[in-house]
């Protein structure tokens, strides 16, 4: 018989142990996950961002090869979106000016000329 005045140690439930670190990298794995997911969709909203991304994960996370591969992805995607919108605002600002024709381009020019300048001010004046 067991006496009740000594302690008795539990047996450890491996199962659960196993179980709840299962249940932890699972969720370390999802919040990784939603990282990368925010971490690339700044990269393509605002370019200049994913650079802080590429650093945080591949200078200062685990190391691990998924973490190295969301930052230079981020990196990746910087750049090119960052290309993009340079491209575009250069293609959008050849269409504006191309517009003109070169008739009103020579006549803005000749209104920039100083002595025109100075006529257009005696006229307003």
């Amino acid at each position: 018989m067991t006496d009740p005045n000594t302690p008795t140690t539990p047996k450890p439930n491996l199962e659960a142990y196993g179980a709840l670190i299962e249940l932890d990298q699972k969720e370390h794995n999802f919040k990784a996950r939603n990282a990368y997911f925010k971490g690339y969709l700044w990269s393509i909203l605002l370019p200049p961002i994913g650079i802080y991304y590429f650093i945080k994960f591949v200078f200062f996370s685990n190391g691990t090869p998924e973490d190295i591969k969301a930052g230079i992805v981020s990196l990746v995607l910087t750049i090119v979106v960052f290309i993009l919108s340079i491209w575009l605002s250069f293609y959008m600002f050849k269409q504006t000016t191309s517009s003109l024709s070169p008739e009103s381009s020579k006549f803005l020019q000749e209104l920039i000329t100083p002595g025109n300048q100075n006529s257009l001010k005696d006229l307003y004046k």
